[in-house]
């Protein structure tokens, strides 16, 4: 192999080593994480599905090399009777640089993903981050920690809607 044939071939195998740029990030944990689904059936007979996701340590996009030590925690509650959509809420908790607590309705965007077959749970997980940052102090939100937070919320929101929409399940909002 002439020179610039070998050079030529040590440039193509080192650019295939670097690692792929693509739209997804990566999100690491130092330190505990947990996720929880847990669905119980209550006295009127309605369904309370509670997801729950939390992580305590540093957080590390590790495309964009950002560290950040911290905790957060975040429990998204859903109850349907039957076809009704009694309530749908995420409470999200963060400790840090800056601590915070917020709480907010989430029905139009559960009614979304369970209803429309063109939203999916990444719109979701987007959504409610967008939701969450909306309802804290300006510059809160880190976007590391935005990025792990959209990531459960989709993850966790597929497995929660997932059983609806199988079931053929159509949500409708509460009855007056």
């Amino acid at each position: 192999m002439n020179p610039f044939g070998t050079i030529t071939l040590a440039a193509v195998l080192a650019l295939a080593a670097l690692p792929a740029r693509g739209g997804a990030e990566t999100v690491r944990i130092v330190g505990g994480e947990g996720t929880s689904l847990i669905a119980a059936t209550t006295g009127d007979g309605s369904v309370r599905t509670v997801a729950a996701a939390s992580f305590d340590g540093m957080v590390a996009n590790v495309e964009g090399g950002t560290r950040l030590l911290g905790a957060a925690r975040f429990v998204m509650t859903t109850v349907v009777s039957g076809n009704e959509l009694k309530s749908a809420t995420i409470a999200y908790t963060q400790s840090g640089r800056r601590d915070v607590t917020v709480t907010i309705d989430i029905d139009p965007c559960w009614f979304e993903l369970v209803n429309d077959r063109d939203f999916t749970a990444e719109d979701f997980g987007a959504d409610i981050r967008e939701k969450v940052e909306a309802a804290m102090p300006e510059g809160t939100l880190d976007r590391t920690i935005g990025t792990w937070l959209a990531q459960r919320l989709s993850l966790l929101a597929a497995r929660m809607a997932v059983p609806l929409v199988k079931s053929g399940t159509l949500l409708v909002p509460p009855r007056g």
